[in-house]
């Protein structure tokens, strides 16, 4: 029997890359599991007498192939496990459930139990034993730590990224950016570390849930019982942008089949209430959450992929072969042999600066394309509402969208050629921090293009080039200090510290004399901009920020 469990806390802790969302719209041209089941919504009840030609069907026309077991007339449990049958329900059986005043602990049960078949049936996994359901409050998750007890450095560390990316400003704590972002939107998740599916809710006594959603996160757990998922441990954006693009892009893919299915074959079967989920003004940071949306707008489209090219075993394959960067998931054609160049840069410590080192972790960071492409779309969809920023167009962004699979764009010219990163901080005795970031492209051109693109951002936040150079700035405000842009053929190097005169102590070659080879950008301006973003409503709002806390909790084995 499940356990239905009280409100417990879950260890999360995150760094650097978190990864969010967990469900978005149905995909479009994907067929649903093939049944015929006629019932009143919360009520199922099925046509008993065609239970066997319902699971033919299924097996014919879905795209599950045929590893689903077809359940007997009687729906009789089978005598021993069997994919497409959980702890007493086959995928198409009957289950007495209304949610009309919420579920209580046994219509959770018998719900959880069905949609465990109905995951087996559609992915060809074996559930290998119960998932336990656990409850939390909103207010108690809001008022957890999500990231635990951070030293000093730590946060730093996760400081010094985001300023760089210009996501989180000088006078922010990212933590704290993250983690509001975080409470926000959180509707559950399923934590490896315990084994549970965590709803949070904001009345514990009326809970609901979409179907397809824990669907989501059951492929979660199943994930977790056949791949191990506390095995992967990325510790950058880049990385976890990578893994999350196969871990959260299978679990999304198999719910889009499970949303077709409900509106199709399964229809009045299934439970679909769904929540708002959180709007632009509830984000904490806009812009750092279309990041960790990033592996749930491109990963589905990438496991399907991999699953034309030799159906469900090729996905279970990748497993032990992940994604090494995101741009294989953005581009599912350069898997699994996509190379980046391992950035490499001389430790600068010396008089007042250190590097800064975080036990357990990497002394420096890799941002990667969709990090980079979201630096430059920040100016259009942070909460300043500045619709005539002149990087990134909204409808390029949306352009994505006729693919329910992958409804958004995270490439722009100025970020397109990336071919590595190294992000390394410092500190100095004043406890003020700085960096030095090497990005390497895959020409001059595409370098080119994003140095002058960079020095055009330094300006739009109000960055005054020094003695009229276009690679040395000085800022005020949200992103102060003093920026040094150096081009070199493929590869453009960015210096940051408090003043221009401790550029140089972080790097020789940072502001120096002589002509600067870095162009001016003069990008067109559009002015054509809308107030919200198109297609980014409730479905996907609701879906982001809960991969953060499967990323914390396969992180917190390790910490």
């Amino acid at each position: 029997m499940r356990q239905f469990l009280a409100v417990g806390a879950a260890l999360l802790f995150v760094l650097s890359g978190i990864a969010g969302p967990a469900a978005a719209a149905p995909a479009s041209g994907v067929q649903s599991p093939g049944e015929d089941i006629q019932s009143a919504p919360g009520t199922a009840e099925p046509a008993a007498d065609a239970a066997a030609s319902q699971s033919a069907s299924l097996q014919q026309s879905s795209p599950i192939g045929d590893c689903a077991v077809a359940p007997p007339g009687d729906r009789a449990d089978p005598e021993e496990d069997v994919l497409g049958w959980s702890e007493g329900y086959w995928y198409n059986e009957s289950i007495a459930v209304n949610d009309s005043d919420g579920l209580n602990g046994s219509e959770l049960d018998a719900l959880v139990s069905r949609t465990q078949a109905r995951v087996e049936a559609i992915r060809c996994l074996e559930f290998e034993e119960d998932v336990e359901v656990e409850i939390r409050t909103r207010s108690e998750f809001r008022n957890s730590s999500a990231f635990g007890n951070l030293t000093e450095s730590q946060r730093q560390f996760e400081n010094v990224t985001y300023e760089a990316l210009m996501l989180v400003g000088a006078d922010e704590d990212a933590v704290e950016v993250q983690q509001e972002n975080l409470g926000a939107g959180v509707g559950g998740y399923y934590d490896p570390v315990t084994d549970r599916l965590v709803v949070v809710t904001d009345d514990p006594e009326a809970v609901r849930f979409s179907e397809p959603v824990l669907a989501h996160e059951l492929v979660h757990a199943v994930q977790d019982q056949q791949f191990n998922l506390t095995r992967y441990d990325a510790r950058t954006i880049d990385d976890s942008n990578a893994e999350n693009g196969l871990i959260e892009g299978d679990a999304r893919y198999v719910e889009s089949i499970y949303r077709d299915a409900c509106e199709g074959n399964w229809s009045g079967t299934c439970q679909t209430e769904e929540g708002e989920g959180p709007s632009a003004g509830d984000l904490a940071n806009l812009p750092l959450y279309l990041l960790s949306f990033q592996p749930y707008s491109d990963g589905p489209a990438f496991v399907e992929h991999l699953r034309e090219g030799g159906n469900w075993s090729a996905v279970d394959r990748a497993y032990d072969r992940a994604p090494n960067t995101s741009q294989e998931v953005m581009y599912p054609a350069r898997y699994p042999n996509e190379s980046t160049q391992n950035v490499s840069a001389p430790d600068r410590t010396a008089d007042r600066w250190e590097q800064l080192s975080v036990p357990g972790r990497p002394d420096y960071g890799i941002a990667g394309e969709p990090a980079l492409f979201v630096m430059f779309a920040a100016p259009t969809f942070d909460g300043d509402g500045d619709r005539d920023a002149p990087f990134i167009e909204r409808r390029e962004f949306l352009a994505g969208g006729q693919d329910a699979l992958d409804p958004y764009d995270y490439s722009a010219d100025v970020t397109d050629g990336w071919n590595g990163d190294r992000l390394t901080p410092y500190r100095n005795d004043d406890n003020e921090t700085g960096y030095v970031w090497q990005l390497a492209w895959e020409s001059r051109g595409d370098a080119e293009s994003f140095a002058s693109g960079y020095g055009a951002l330094l300006r739009h936040y109000g960055g005054d080039p020094v003695d009229g150079r276009a690679d040395t700035y000085e800022l005020s405000g949200k992103f102060e200090g003093a920026y040094s842009v150096q081009l070199n053929d493929s590869t453009v190097r960015i210096v940051h510290a408090p003043t221009v005169e401790e550029l140089q102590q972080l790097h020789p070659d940072a502001a120096p004399e002589g002509e600067s080879n870095v162009t001016d950008a003069d990008p067109d301006t559009d002015t054509d901009r809308q107030d919200a973003i198109p297609g980014f409503g409730a479905a996907a709002a609701a879906a982001a920020l809960v991969g953060a806390a499967l990323l914390a909790a396969r992180r917190a084995v390790r910490d």
